[in-house]
């Protein structure tokens, strides 16, 4: 379970980790400026350019970072803050709005400091719309690009945390309703569009103001194109790894779960449609989940054919009348041996004794109806349809005698078992109140195999079987004819046979 000192120290990393990204500002921008110093051949503003980076790039911008985190940490006293899971999941779009504000700032003081014009530049030679279009078009040029090198950046810093240290630490943070669309748009805006809008504008409209920098249409062209691959190549690779790293989370997950891994959960680490659809992908691994346990603990009670139909059929199935062999144990002498135990230790008991009777049934396909004491009521041929359905029944009655024969259960106990098997028409269906149902199967034939079980202690038999079970099963003998026997509440006799 996560520790209150685990969402600290994730927090703490955080922290760190953003405020990195914030100020990778300043290096972006030492790399764009300084093309623009390497390719105008203007070292003398160099120093003047690193001051305003430093000032305003650096130290502006960290102060307003750690505000704009402020509520993020929150976090490491209370993980589920409302305040703080709102930031965290506002932080990149706050973070390169920001970004955007302060490289406006710092163009128009850097504009206006001389660093991007030569100290004998005439700029009133320049016509007045070309200036009044200028300053506002380039300072959205720096801004558009870093605000979205920082927006990827921070969207990265918050992916990670969110993948590892954030659930490691208890830390969940679902999906905002945003957009993919408005992501691939912005992509497409600032890596494409702008670049070639940039170097058309510098060779049209503001060729003349290029000319008064002092650089030539080669230079115009080489500074724009270098300066575009530059933050293209830093702002590409966290474009692509903010959407195909929750692609690669969610593909990996349904694969492990294709694999039978229902215990796969993917990270919601984007804030977009592939968010909202990992966090729809975890709510339906957590309903498999639940539908599997569900199915495991119905199959504790039910067959698990029974619990197949159940989901099949929304819950319903259908009563039907069918052939079906039925068997009824009984231990012989259970009340006496009951006598000599505790409660806890008669339970052990009969549990240790019904998981050597399932097993041979189970193994023969046969459906445990119910348990009646010390009885096990089994049926075959119900639910699942099963053409030797009485042949079944005798292997599985061999197969139970068999194991009871040399085992020896708790308190040096032994469990000799009588038998009783009968092949009749039967009534299965689901029984019981609005609130509580049950699958079972009654009739005639469900009576006469209790009646033929205990017939066993008249003819000392282990295994009992009526003459309709003996006739569909010819080649399960031999068999021992016992004779015809009246059933009680029945009119008809009944021919017997021992195994």
């Amino acid at each position: 379970m996560p520790r209150a000192a685990d969402a600290a120290s994730a927090i703490g990393d955080l922290r760190r980790s953003y405020l990195i990204a914030m100020g990778m500002l300043m290096l972006i921008d030492s790399g764009i400026t300084g093309i623009f110093i390497f390719v105008a051949g203007r070292g003398d503003v160099a120093l003047q350019a690193v001051s305003l980076n430093i000032l305003i790039l650096g130290l502006v911008n960290l102060a307003a970072a750690a505000f704009l985190f402020a509520p993020v940490a929150r976090l490491a006293r209370a993980t589920a803050d409302p305040r703080g899971i709102t930031r965290l999941q506002r932080l990149p779009a706050m973070s390169g709005r920001w970004a955007f504000v302060v490289t406006l700032i710092y163009c128009f003081a850097a504009f206006y400091s001389g660093v991007f014009s030569p100290k004998d530049a005439n700029m009133e030679a320049i016509s007045l719309p070309v200036r009044v279009l200028a300053l506002p078009w380039y300072g959205f040029v720096y801004a558009a690009n870093y605000a979205f090198c920082v927006y990827f950046l921070v969207d990265d810093v918050v992916a990670r945390f969110r993948a590892k240290d954030g659930a490691a630490a208890g830390i969940s943070v679902p999906p905002l309703d945003s957009r993919l669309e408005v992501k691939l748009g912005a992509i497409f805006f600032v890596l494409a569009f702008l670049p070639a809008t940039l170097v058309g504008l510098d060779l049209s409209i503001f060729a003349e103001l290029r000319r008064v920098q002092g650089l030539s249409p080669t230079q115009t062209i080489a500074l724009d194109m270098v300066a575009s691959l530059f933050t293209i190549s830093i702002s590409l690779a966290f474009a692509a790894r903010s959407i195909l790293r929750p692609v690669a989370l969610l593909d990996r997950a349904q694969q492990a779960v294709g694999r039978g891994d229902l215990d796969a959960r993917v990270p919601v680490v984007s804030n977009d449609e592939i968010g909202r659809l990992t966090a729809s992908f975890n709510g339906m691994v957590v309903g498999l989940r639940e539908r599997a346990l569900i199915r495991d603990t119905f199959g504790r009670y039910l067959n698990p054919d029974v619990v197949g139909e159940l989901i099949k059929g929304g819950g319903k199935l259908d009563s039907r009348m069918l052939e079906a062999t039925v068997m009824f144990t009984d231990i012989t002498g259970f009340t006496a041996i009951s006598e000599k135990l505790s409660p806890d230790d008669t339970v052990k008991l009969l549990n240790d004794y019904f998981a050597v009777v399932n097993e041979a049934i189970h193994a023969e396909g046969g459906y445990i109806n119910n348990f009646i004491g010390d009885a096990v009521v089994a049926v075959f041929n119900v639910p699942a349809p099963q053409a030797d359905h009485a042949a079944r029944a005798i292997r599985a009655a061999r197969a139970i005698q068999s194991a009871l024969s040399t085992r020896i259960f708790a308190h040096g106990a032994t469990l000799p078992t009588r038998i009783g098997i009968n092949t009749g028409t039967v009534c299965a269906g689901l029984v019981g109140s609005a609130d509580r149902m049950g699958y079972t199967v009654y009739g005639d034939a469900v009576n006469v195999a209790a009646r033929v079980e205990g017939m066993n202690k008249e003819f000392g038999t282990a295994i009992l079987l009526t003459g309709t079970t003996v006739a569909l099963a010819p080649d399960c003998g031999p068999y021992a004819e016992k004779g015809v026997a009246n059933i009680r509440g029945r009119s008809e006799s009944v021919k017997l046979f021992a195994v």
